[in-house]
């Protein structure tokens, strides 16, 4: 047995430990393997788990690999046994096992198990060994026990976990189902994430109502979110809108309510609302926790010192304390965040909301703003149109064109800067696409009409750092620090009236190349003399500067093609090389690369070897949802249609006894083509044409059509068609509803999901959903 491989190591210990479990007499009831836990060191992950009662966030003992037995590390074991409420851990070592007792910042070993040395070890030798050790392991938990008052507040912030991990399965298959019934709506969050959300919102819920006891203790699983209900509006302002329960809200599955109400009992036993300082601590680590799925994120820097504040997506420091008022991306931070504060007993925020709408209401503008804007997706037709009449309260005289595919915090950050008073600072942590992206060239823009720009940093790869004031200064400068460049200081009205590219390259443009635009080496396309010609473009492309000059200017977006180069690169508007470089570069016609590299180094006086290496690979194609094989999509197709599939008209008319018929030749799918008082003329492949009397027979002749070739046969009674058409189209109601729900099952996100119920619906010959809807 490899005891090399921490992972196969962990894996075959819990595995033998179940076998040990399930045929012994063991108060162990499960074994788990790395499990994440927030403790005091941050997250850590125990290689295994000993619990009594997961679900109680009851463990028996945890065992950690020893990389170094002579200098035994203890913080790591320290962390874990506090994050789970015990006072021992065991490590296991390539000598030696060692149980440890939590008894001071130093703990002290209590017993020692010999190892055998492991380049003898075989597979079994080890299981005697876990079988002592468990045996130690019983006393220990109920010797080592840590009574409630004592237990730590990372503790707490385990126990809360436990129902919101465990309950995302069925959360998420409840909202793929939901979802599958509204086919045609638009959804902007994955139902992972908006799964996690739901699970969010109901353990702020449970926490926010026991804090103030309004739960009754004798509430069932199955009357817990009613009864949640219920008591919201007893809360204290703001909680009692910020977490009531919305008008599409989906319920709790069944099993979902059942973690939920047991935490609330296992939170009752230990009295977490009585410690509230503890309590408060156990909520900030959950907030910390969730911030990728709540949106929080720590303040870029400290908030100015002006009031009212606005803060946006972010967690409230603990001095702040003067007007305030929040916002963020999800009413569950907005929630967190009231929760801790009320168990803090510091005042609430004066405004919080999550609906960028209502910020046009606040009692007086804002005159500072810190927080953060988070990478979001372009919003829905219908948000859009929204969020242009939103745009229309903070700039009731000026009309902003942003391309479809903007991403909502554009338009919100747009808001923003509308909402601001006059002079207003703005400490903002934002996508870096604004920068570089075609819809961030509106808010370049705006920004450079209305405000001030007192620093931007490139604080990682993907995210800015930017100070704003609302106010127009022409002496000052911009403060720039780049990934790996040292800070500059830009007059701001040089800013203003350069391009964007401008900015981006004397953010990020390294020393050695950035002092060829300082000194007028490297020109901008609309200071040259003459339009530049299309193959100098291309030929200076080519060279490594060209490159890290697109690099740079595009965000590192990948290069375009050849015969694309020229109008790319005046879309970017990305410098070229002085006039007579250019010239000297054409008399070299068709040179290599590698001479054409060496010139351009030579004419502009650089060094090439301090470039960072170009992105020349080929543009990757987009990922497509899986592609189902012809067995898998059989297999589906049985499953859906268990139950048979029924021919139209045929098959409708068998209720009916001997109707009068009359048959219809056609040589494929049926279009109508004009209409004039009650006679439908229908035309189909070939360009035959079919006059009808009556709209439901031209309806049922253009559906039957896609099914049927040759001959189609309807009843000459036009209501008896009506009723079989009805029929028939309500069937195709419920199987595309169980077609989507089938599709929802395999995909998280609702594009593939609708791509694969099409597929399937396809398959089978079907008329065209859009018909069937209209």
């Amino acid at each position: 047995m490899d005891v090399q491989d921490p992972h196969f190591f962990a894996e075959t210990l819990a595995s033998w430990a179940g076998e040990i479990i399930e045929h012994g007499r063991s108060p162990f009831r499960k074994v788990e393997t790395w499990p994440v836990l927030i403790s005091e060191t941050g997250q850590v992950r125990p290689p295994l788990v000993f619990w009594i009662n997961r679900t109680s966030l009851m463990a028996g003992g945890i065992i950690l690999f020893s990389e170094n037995p002579e200098a035994e590390d203890f913080t790591t074991g320290l962390a874990c046994a506090r994050a789970l409420g015990l006072r021992h851990f065991v490590t296991w070592s390539s000598q030696h096992i060692s149980f440890w007792e939590d008894t001071s910042d130093q703990p002290q070993r209590i017993k020692t198990l010999p190892v055998r040395p492991t380049e003898k070890a075989a597979e079994g030798d080890f299981l005697p060994l876990l079988s002592e050790i468990m045996d130690e392991l019983k006393l220990l938990a109920v010797t080592g026990a840590v009574p409630p008052a004592d237990l730590s507040s990372h503790y707490l912030a385990n126990l809360c976990r436990i129902p919101l991990d465990d309950s995302l399965p069925e959360l998420t298959d409840a909202l793929r189902r939901n979802r599958a019934e509204q086919a045609g709506a638009p959804f902007s969050t994955d139902c992972e994430d908006e799964a996690r959300l739901k699970g969010g919102v109901t353990l702020l819920r449970l926490l926010a109502l026991s804090a103030h006891n309004h739960l009754p203790a004798t509430v069932q699983p199955e009357k817990l979110e009613r009864a949640m209900e219920l008591a919201l509006p007893y809360l204290p302002a703001p909680l009692d809108e910020l977490l009531a329960f919305g008008p599409s809200e989906l319920p709790l599955e069944h099993a979902c309510a059942v973690r939920f109400h047991h935490l609330f009992r296992r939170l009752g036993q230990l009295r977490w609302a009585h410690d509230r300082p503890k309590a408060a601590a156990s909520l900030d680590l959950l907030i910390e926790c969730e911030e990728h799925v709540w949106g929080s994120a720590p303040l870029p820097g400290n908030p100015p010192a002006r009031e009212p504040l606005l803060l946006v997506n972010a967690r409230r420091p603990r001095q702040l304390s003067g007007e305030l008022y929040e916002t963020a991306d999800t009413p569950a931070l907005l929630a967190a965040e009231a929760i801790l504060h009320d168990l803090r007993g510091e005042p609430s925020a004066r405004v919080s909301t999550a609906d960028p709408a209502e910020l046009a209401n606040l009692p007086e503008p804002y005159v500072a703003l810190a927080g953060s804007l988070n990478a979001s997706p372009p919003p829905a037709a219908n948000e859009r149109e929204r969020l242009r009449i939103i745009l229309r309260t903070s700039w009731p005289m000026r009309r902003f064109s942003l391309p479809p595919r903007t991403p909502r915090w554009v338009w919100e950050f747009i808001h923003l800067i509308g909402l601001a008073a006059d002079g207003a600072e703005l400490h903002l942590r934002l996508p870096a696409s604004w920068l570089y992206a075609d819809y961030g060239q509106t808010l370049f823009e705006l920004l450079c009409e209305q405000t001030t720009l007192d620093l931007l940093e490139h604080s990682t790869p993907a995210t800015h750092v930017m100070h704003l004031r609302k106010t127009k200064s022409s002496e000052a400068c911009t403060r720039l620090y780049g990934l790996g460049t040292k800070a500059r200081r830009i007059p701001w009205r040089e800013l203003r009236i350069a391009p964007r590219s401008f900015l981006a390259l004397n953010l990020d443009l390294s020393e050695p190349f950035h002092h060829l635009l300082e000194n007028g080496r490297l020109v901008f396309p609309s200071a040259h003399a003459s339009h530049p010609d299309a193959q100098d473009v291309v030929c200076f492309a080519r060279t490594t500067l060209g490159r890290h000059l697109w690099q740079i200017v595009s965000g590192d977006e990948t290069f375009p093609a050849e015969k694309n180069t020229p109008e790319r690169w005046a879309e970017k508007t990305i410098p070229l090389p002085e006039a007579r470089i250019l010239k000297a570069l054409r008399e070299l016609g068709g040179c290599s690369a590698k001479r054409l590299e060496t010139e351009m180094a030579h004419l502009l006086d650089y060094d090439s070897s301090l470039l960072p290496a170009s992105n020349t690979a080929p543009r990757q194609k987009p990922q497509r949802s899986k592609t189902l094989s012809a067995q898998e999509t059989e297999e589906m197709l049985t499953a859906l249609l268990s139950d048979g599939r029924r021919r139209f008209p045929d098959h409708y008319l068998y209720d009916y006894y001997r109707p009068q018929l009359r048959s219809y030749r056609i040589s494929g799918p049926l279009v109508q083509k004009e209409e004039f008082l009650g006679t439908f003329e229908l035309t189909d492949n070939e360009g035959n044409s079919i006059n009808v009397q009556g709209e439901e027979t031209a309806r049922a002749l253009i559906l039957a059509s896609y099914d049927c070739q040759g001959t189609i046969e309807l009843p000459t009674d036009r209501q008896l068609i009506s009723e079989i058409l009805t029929r028939y189209q309500q069937d195709l109601r419920v199987l595309r509803r169980k077609f989507l729900r089938e599709a929802h099952a395999r995909h998280g996100k609702a594009r593939p999901a609708r791509q694969l119920a099409n597929r399937l619906w396809e398959s089978l010959g079907l008329p065209p959903w859009e018909l069937v809807e209209d």
